[in-house]
This record gives structure tokens, sequence and C-alpha cells, in this order.
């Protein structure tokens, strides 16, 4: 991987995460690795529940004002939360082995079908339960190799003919849980965080395995100026990539009539991509 790339893999990971394509294709062209796109993960679903506050607050009052009339967004992120703590901790897999070819160029063909053919004027609220809940197994895809976190949500909802917003809106939402679980798993184990010290400008694999994943233990070993460190790398990468996670989130409802031109992008990018690397 060229420096500069090493330098910005988070910027280029922040941009590339807010638009409704896999971004494992891209990443491996440019050479950054699995371990640093999953801690990645922890920082554009941190800016996506920053950008979405207001309806997500909203969403959780109405949720413990009446669990049963407002409980379909824990239906549909229920079955992913599920299948990601069992493919961790079971099957010590982080997705579901299967040709990527085959899976970039299916759901690519899905993602065109739903947002071109179906209607386009339900909400969230008008779906029943039996819908919604397909909506979580649709988005269960996401552990396919190639498949879109945020393109299977987004399909799943085009497909039960929901509004092109609607849909954008609530697949950034409930991409926001998986990313956060993604980028803990990442952090659980110190020996892959080596490379993150070219991104952090700072010795950061020998800083982070005297902290806990619940927090600083200063009994540890780790003085101030570490601490220090630590803090200010993190904010500074950050910043930087939630920038242009949500510049991203921001240009992607700009061109929301136009998000099925993003499916014939990835099977060209999967062509060009297969052609000079053989996958």
């Amino acid at each position: 991987m060229s420096v500069l790339v090493e330098k910005m893999n988070y910027i280029i990971q922040g941009f590339l995460e807010a638009f409704p394509i896999s971004s494992s294709i891209h990443l491996k062209m440019l050479g950054i690795s699995e371990h640093s796109v999953a801690f990645m993960h922890g920082f554009t679903g941190l800016a996506a529940l920053i950008f979405f506050r207001k309806r997500i607050l909203e969403m959780v009052l109405n949720f413990f004002s009446n669990p049963i009339l407002h409980g379909k967004p824990a239906l549909i992120i229920a079955p992913k939360i599920l299948l990601g703590l069992f493919l961790s901790k079971v099957m010590k897999l982080k997705i579901i082995p299967i040709n990527e070819i085959f899976s970039i160029t299916l759901f690519s063909a899905l993602f065109f079908v739903s947002d071109v053919f179906c209607a386009k004027n339900r909400k969230l609220e008008e779906l029943s339960y039996k819908e919604v809940l397909f909506a979580g197994i649709v988005g269960l895809f996401a552990f396919f190799p190639g498949a879109s976190n945020l393109g299977t949500s987004y399909t799943s909802f085009r497909m039960l003919k929901c509004t092109k917003k609607e849909s954008l809106m609530y697949s950034y939402i409930f991409s926001i849980i998986p990313s956060i679980g993604a980028f803990v798993l990442s952090i659980s184990d110190v020996n892959s965080l080596s490379h993150l010290n070219s991104m952090f400008d700072t010795n950061f694999c020998s800083y982070i395995s005297k902290v806990s994943v619940l927090g600083v233990n200063i009994t540890a070993g780790v003085s101030m100026s570490e601490i220090f460190c630590i803090i200010s790398s993190v904010l500074y990468v950050f910043a930087q990539s939630s920038l242009f996670y949500i510049f991203g989130i921001r240009l992607c409802f700009k061109l929301i009539n136009y998000l099925y031109f993003f499916s014939i992008y990835r099977v060209l990018v999967l062509v060009i991509y297969a052609i000079f690397k053989k996958i």
C-alpha cells in the first residue's frame, strides 16, 4: 500500500461507507487491510448516530412509550445482531463463506430491480410486523462477502415499497449497531491492531495493549502522555473520517433518484478488479 493511501485510508473508507456499495473491493484494490476496515466501522457508526440523532431519539422514545406499537425497528435489527454474535462467537467467522463475484453480481441485480421497479409510497410505520421481519432477514445477506450492509437494507425496504428517502435513511440508522459491533470485535484482538500504527501516527498497538475494551486501566501502566496520545489520535482520525462520511451521506441523498447506478458501478468495478487481480 502506498504511503499516501496508508495515511488517508480512514478518509477513503469514511467516504466509501456512505454509499450503498460494498467497499471491500475498493479497499482491496487500494491495499487497505480487513482489520483497518472493521476498526473504521466504529467511527462511521458513531458519525451516523450523531447525524441521525433526532430521528433515533424519537424512535427510542416511541419504543419505550409503547414497545408493541413501536417495536418494528428492534425486529429489523435483531436478526443481524443475533447472526453476528453467532458467527463471531460460535463459528469464529466474520462473513459467510461464498463466492464474492457471485455475491456482488446477485445483490447488485437485486438492488437495481428493487430501486427501479418497486413502487415508492410507503413508510416504515405502515409496514406490518411480518414485513419488517422480512426486512431484517434480507439484511442478513450483509454477511456475505461483497454484499453492502447499507445496500442490503436499502434493497429490503425498496422491496417492501418504501419511499427512497425512507429506505435510505433507515438503512443508515440500522447500520449503526452492526458497525459498532464490528469495531468492538476488531479491538478485542490486540495482536491484529499493529496495522493501525501508521493510521494514528503513533505506536498505537503498544498503547492500546494497555487499555481494556471497556476503558483505560491506569494500573496497567499507561502514562498520562500515552492516554493523551491515544485520545488525540483517535479524535483526529474520527473527525476526518466522519467529515467525509457525512459528506457522502448528504451526497447520497442528493443523488437519491439515481442510486440504481451504483449497482451498475459495482459490477463494473468487480469486472475491472477481476481482470487485473484475478480474484
